[in-house]
């Protein structure tokens, strides 16, 4: 009997155990791995991976397939806005005849059962295999993250949505998560906000950590964190990088690459998208007005 293929897609080179080729694009958070690929026509073969998997497929031209599933065989045709679902465990194959362009989007082992555990039982959170099919929000965030994947704090918001909404569709029971009227203590509350200054200039800083700091779920964290403080974690923190690089800009010389490495942004084009968009003006033309 041959040994059955396991696949960690967070090891190095571990998509060569079942693509052709490598990624040409990638990203990460602390919970979500974004995995872009250009592949040839191929088999890939029968595994089991470590992550829940989600591919999504955006090319303009159907896509004609076999896949195995879960011990269940089917010929698909895969339209532009389809996306599947390949549960960590659960062995899965794929077959197809012409070059492709498909991203995989993967969540660390347990983070859809405790993404929000103080309002749903992980025991009762089981994700279930889905062959092809349409979901607008899926493809929207695989988009999105393509286009940021140095915005580790867009990966992290990204993970929460794809948890969230996973739990509500694509598991044996319908999780819902509703809104509460419950806040953070004035002392957990000023415990993150003394937690985030102190770290505000590290790129990978984000839900999982500031949750862990109150032995919360993320998705629960978030929540009460937005009712204290009228504002998700991650837009408090892009506000507050966003306030040190205008004190930056008003009170030194440095050059936007020097700014971006000071207050937690990859690079200068990921602080100069960020300002444009929160601003509505460049760094350049806010330094030019003072």
């Amino acid at each position: 009997m041959s040994k059955k293929l396991v696949v960690d897609h967070r090891a190095e080179n571990a998509s060569k155990l079942i693509f052709p080729s490598s990624p040409i694009l990638e990203g990460s958070s602390m919970d979500l791995q974004i995995h872009h690929y250009e592949l040839a026509p191929h088999e890939a073969p029968k595994h089991a991976p470590v992550q829940d998997v989600i591919v999504t497929y955006n090319e303009p031209e159907p896509l004609s397939l076999r896949r195995e599933l879960g011990g269940n065989m089917t010929d698909e045709i895969t339209k532009c806005g389809d996306m599947m679902v390949s549960p960590a465990g659960v062995y899965h194959s794929a077959c197809w005849d012409r070059k492709i362009t498909v991203t995989l989007l993967l969540l660390n082992p347990g983070y859809i059962s405790k993404f929000s555990f103080e309002d749903i039982d992980p025991d009762l959170v089981e994700l279930l295999p889905h062959t092809s099919q349409p979901d607008l929000l899926i493809n929207g965030i695989s988009q999105s993250l393509i286009k940021r994947l140095d915005d580790q704090l867009y990966i992290d918001l990204a993970a929460s949505h794809l948890a969230a909404h996973l739990l509500r569709h694509y598991c044996s029971i319908k999780h819902f998560i509703f809104e509460n009227t419950h806040t953070l203590s004035r002392i957990e509350l000023q415990q993150v906000l003394d937690y985030i200054e102190s770290r505000i200039q590290e790129k990978k800083l984000g839900l999982a950590e500031l949750s862990s700091l109150l032995n919360m779920s993320p998705g629960h964290f978030g929540r009460l964190f937005k009712a204290s403080t009228g504002i998700c974690p991650v837009n408090h923190i892009i506000k507050r990088r966003l306030e040190n690089v205008t004190h930056l800009l008003t009170n030194t010389a440095l050059t936007l690459d020097e700014i971006s490495q000071q207050t937690g942004f990859a690079h200068k084009s990921h602080l100069s998208n960020a300002f444009k968009k929160n601003l509505r003006i460049t760094p350049g033309q806010y330094r030019r007005s003072l």
